[in-house]
């Protein structure tokens, strides 16, 4: 059976939507449980007056998770023109 180029540049497309769609929620579950562990580490710990949110320290803290977004990206990208 035979694919014509317009389905699979639709297919192309579809396939990055369903994996973008899963990196941002993945690491959007991700960054949202990290949060809440400094939430709760926080309202637990003997420093509760400090409730400041550092952005830089959460990316430090999920560069492995954002090195693997990128890097599934980058593989899906190579396979997409293998095939």
């Amino acid at each position: 059976m035979k694919v014509t180029d317009s389905e699979r540049t639709i297919n192309i497309i579809y396939s990055y939507a369903v994996v973008y769609m899963l990196l941002i929620l993945s690491f959007a579950s991700l960054t949202g449980l990290e949060i809440l562990k400094d939430i709760l580490a926080k309202s637990i710990g003997s420093n509760q007056n400090d409730n400041t949110f550092n952005l830089i320290e959460l990316l430090k803290k999920n560069v492995v998770v954002i090195g693997m977004a990128v890097f599934t990206n980058v593989i899906n990208f190579i396979l997409n023109y293998a095939i």
